[in-house]
C-alpha cells in the first residue's frame, strides 16, 4: 500500500516541477524582452527601427548594418547611453573647397556652418572677414566658399575749410559794381575717417570726427547801391562835362575775375582794375569805360593786344553777363 502511494506521489510531482520550470523560463524571457530598447535610426534618407540591448550608438548602427565613413557624425537624443524611444541621426560628411588669399583649400566635414567649414580647411577668419554664403549659413552638401578679407583703418587728414562770402551795401559805388573789402581765406580742420578695404582695395571712407584748427576768414564784397541819373540826356550832359576834352577811342572789352595773382603793377585786382596793352594805353593811366565806370590801367594779359581791354569783376557770373562788348574808353590823364 505504501509503495502504491509513493508511486502516485511521484507521478503527480514530476509534471508539476516541469510546469514550474517552464513558467520561470517564460517569465525570464519576457523580462529580457522588456529590457530591449526601441531605437529609431535616420540615415541616408531612410528610417530604421531597431530593438536591442545595445547602449551605444556604435553598437546600434552596427546591428542595423550602417557603416560610418571618416568624418561622418552621429547625433543622439542624449549625450551618453541610449534609452527606449531614442533616435540616432547619421550626418554624412562631404567635401568643401575654400578660396582665400589667392589659394585653394579643401576639407571634408559633416553638416556645419560656413565659418566652421572655413576654419576646418585651415583658413583663419578675422572679425571682419566675409564668407560669400554668410558665416552662419548651414552647409549640408558639397560646395565652394570664397573668403573676402575685410580690413578697416582710421586716417587723420588735414582738410581745407571753405570760406563764406558776405555781401554788404556800399552807397559810394555805382549800382551794378562791386568791390572786394576783405579776401576770403580757407580754414583748416583735422578730419578722422574710417576707411574700409576689401581684398586690399578701398571701398568706403566715412567721416567720423573732425576738429577745426583754423577758422576760415569770410570774404566780404561791397555791392554798389548808388543810382545814376535816369535821364539819358542828363547823364550824357554830365559825362560830357567830366570827360570834356578827354581822348577817347573804341575798344573791344572783355571781363575777368580773381586768379589768385597780383596785377602786372603789383597790386591785388579789384573792381576798377583794367588790363590793357601798354603799347596802346600806358600802365597807370586813369580811364573811364563806357558801361563800366572809372578805372586804372594796372594789368596786362596775353590775349590783350591792340585795342582790347579786360575789365576786372568780382564774380564769374558778372563776367559772363558782361561778355564781349565794343565800348568807348576815355583817357583821363
Amino acid at each position: 500500500m505504501r509503495e502504491r502511494i509513493s508511486q502516485l506521489r511521484t507521478a503527480f510531482v514530476h509534471p508539476l516541477c516541469i510546469a514550474m520550470i517552464g513558467m520561470v523560463l517564460l517569465l525570464g524571457m519576457l523580462a529580457a524582452e522588456m529590457q530591449k530598447k526601441e531605437i529609431v535610426i535616420y540615415a541616408d534618407g531612410e528610417t530604421y527601427g531597431v530593438r536591442t540591448y545595445a547602449r551605444t550608438a556604435e553598437d546600434v548602427l552596427a546591428l542595423a548594418g550602417i557603416v560610418l565613413e571618416p568624418y561622418d557624425e552621429v547625433v543622439t537624443d542624449r549625450g551618453e547611453g541610449l534609452e527606449d524611444g531614442d533616435s540616432l541621426t547619421v550626418l554624412r560628411a562631404f567635401d568643401v573647397t575654400v578660396y582665400a588669399d589667392g589659394a585653394e583649400y579643401r576639407c571634408r566635414t559633416a553638416p556645419c556652418t560656413a565659418e566652421e567649414a572655413v576654419r576646418a580647411a585651415g583658413v583663419y577668419l578675422s572679425r571682419l572677414d566675409e564668407v560669400d554664403l554668410g558665416r552662419d549659413e548651414v552647409l549640408t552638401e558639397a560646395c565652394a566658399l570664397r573668403v573676402t578679407r575685410v580690413r578697416e583703418s582710421y586716417e587723420t587728414v588735414v582738410e581745407s575749410v571753405p570760406y563764406s562770402t558776405q555781401r554788404i551795401d556800399d552807397n559810394t559805388l555805382r549800382s551794378g559794381l562791386t568791390r572786394l573789402v576783405q579776401s576770403g581765406v580757407s580754414g583748416k580742420r583735422d578730419a578722422v575717417y574710417r576707411v574700409v578695404f576689401r581684398d586690399g582695395e578701398e571701398v568706403s571712407r566715412e567721416l567720423i570726427a573732425s576738429k577745426t584748427v583754423k577758422e576760415p576768414q569770410t570774404r566780404i564784397v561791397a555791392t554798389g547801391t548808388r543810382v545814376e541819373e535816369s535821364s539819358r540826356e542828363t547823364s550824357s550832359s554830365s559825362r560830357s562835362e567830366s570827360l570834356s576834352g578827354a581822348k577817347s577811342f573804341t575798344v573791344s572789352a572783355t571781363a575777368y575775375t580773381h586768379t589768385g595773382n597780383r596785377t602786372r603793377t603789383g597790386t591785388w585786382p579789384k573792381v576798377g582794375t583794367i588790363a590793357v596793352d601798354p603799347r596802346v594805353i600806358p600802365l597807370g593811366t586813369r580811364l573811364y569805360v563806357e558801361g563800366y565806370g572809372y578805372g586804372v590801367a594796372e594789368d596786362t594779359g596775353g590775349a590783350i593786344k591792340g585795342n582790347k581791354i579786360d575789365l576786372f569783376m568780382e564774380t564769374t557770373s558778372a563776367c559772363y553777363n558782361w561778355g564781349r562788348r565794343s565800348v568807348t574808353v576815355y583817357i583821363l590823364d
